[in-house]
């Protein structure tokens, strides 16, 4: 028997309307978390195998050592006999008998299968990664018109309600752990968006994972072991059995989102006074007039060395006394500006300015003589004279131009790399 690890689609053995014979790889489904908590756990899983009904390839991932993408593919659970709950949802495999309760009728097979009495379940189906396949020199049978299946699942999608007691069994956790995957994305997506793309413009790229950058989120991604030969199996595995399988990685995924959460916001003292001190830092303010002020500009929270609490502190204190200096020397007293001297020449300078430096501290308190806030009645002529006005129509125009110019760079990668790709390919049968 071949087995190949990390196969990709030109070792596909099932072609869709196939059907094949898998099994959870719970610790492959678990290595994207990089938690070794979550890999223990994972461990302690004992995986079913099931027979499944192929349904068409996913192929997202991208294997560079293959120059194809990975094996992964969409799937329905196979079962023997009608499913207990929802039975009418199943659609009997010859030499089965037709559904006793909507009559339809069984589907052709190019062989029959081991087991005399098979359904697929419409509501049963996934999608995974294949982490290892077992070769079989000739591949088990498959539907003879996959597309009359499709009909079915589509008709028992639209007829199926959801009772009131299956809502009660609906985890909690999922609308929770869906927004935790989408922080999370967004977040690594911003700290690495400097080295998706790369400013060789000469590169011409294989494969749209070139385009896009690879996937590589802190995330369940389901892995299941396949075997071509149906009979290397007794008896398949009751599609319950499989659901209870996928839960079970999806509460290991949400026992992990809850520790990364608590170590990073909960058990770290001057993390969470830090975050309780930039809170409402991004929120409009509101003056005695009813005018919203500018939001605080946009910070890079890109964690280095110097943006510890104790840093931030010392250079929110000079960023303030700086400005005071550069805006209005007047209003500063002069012992202020000597002990902002002697401060400055006593802090320590890094090789390289962190991407903190380059911003104010947002969460810094604003002085009461903030330049840019209206007169109000009782304020001397000369603060009038003085004031810079809040709206300038010259800033904000510049503004808006340089924010059009810098989503017109950072969309500029995309349309260089599409155009190589476009040309790659049309210029390929020609050049054969």
């Amino acid at each position: 028997m071949l087995v190949i690890d990390d196969p990709s689609v030109l070792d596909q053995p099932v072609r869709r309307g196939g059907f094949a014979i898998i099994a959870l790889d719970p610790v492959a489904s678990v290595a994207p978390l990089r938690d070794e908590q979550a890999t223990r756990e994972a461990e302690d899983i004992q995986p079913g195998k099931y027979l499944v009904y192929i349904c068409g390839n996913v192929n997202y991932h991208f294997l560079p050592a293959a120059g194809a993408p990975r094996l992964s593919l969409s799937f329905h659970l196979v079962g023997r006999g009608l499913p207990n709950a929802h039975s009418w949802g199943a659609t009997p495999i010859a030499p089965a008998p037709a559904h006793p309760v909507t009559g339809r009728q069984p589907l052709e097979v190019t062989a029959p299968l081991p087991w005399p009495d098979c359904h697929i379940h419409s509501f049963v189906s996934d999608a995974a990664i294949v982490s290892r396949l077992y070769q079989h020199r000739t591949p088990g049978p498959s539907i003879t018109d996959h597309h009359l299946f499709w009909e079915y699942s589509n008709d028992d999608n639209e007829a199926y309600e959801s009772d009131e007691d299956e809502d009660r069994f609906i985890p909690e956790y999922e609308a929770a752990l869906e927004s935790f995957r989408e922080q999370l994305r967004e977040a690594e997506a911003e700290a690495a968006a400097e080295g998706f793309f790369p400013q060789e413009d000469e590169s011409v790229p294989t494969s749209m994972e070139d385009i896009f950058g690879k996937r590589n989120a802190r995330e369940l991604q389901l892995h299941v072991e396949m075997w071509v030969d149906l009979e290397s199996i007794s008896e398949p595995g009751d599609p319950r059995d499989f659901e209870a399988e996928v839960k079970r990685l999806k509460e290991i995924e949400w026992e992990w989102a809850k520790r990364v959460v608590a170590e990073s916001m909960v058990d770290r003292p001057e993390t969470s006074a830090w975050l309780q001190s930039i809170s409402g830092a991004d929120a409009p303010s509101f003056d005695d007039g009813g005018d919203v002020t500018d939001p605080a500009p946009h910070v890079d929270m890109s964690i280095t060395p110097e943006d510890a609490i104790e840093h931030r502190a010392e250079r929110g204190a000079l960023y303030v006394g700086t400005a005071a200096l550069l805006l209005n020397p007047g209003s500063v007293p002069e012992d202020a500006v000597e002990a902002h001297a002697e401060t400055t020449a006593s802090t320590p300078t890094s090789a390289s300015p962190s991407p903190s430096d380059l911003n104010p501290i947002t969460s810094l308190p604003v002085p009461a003589e903030e330049v840019g806030t209206p007169s109000r009645a009782g304020t001397p002529v000369s603060d009038k004279r003085d004031a810079i006005p809040r709206y300038s129509y010259t800033q904000s125009i510049a503004k808006f131009f340089g924010g059009f110019l810098s989503a017109f760079s950072r969309l500029r990668p995309f349309a260089l790399r599409f155009r190589s790709l476009l040309f790659t390919w049309t210029w390929r049968p020609f050049a054969r």
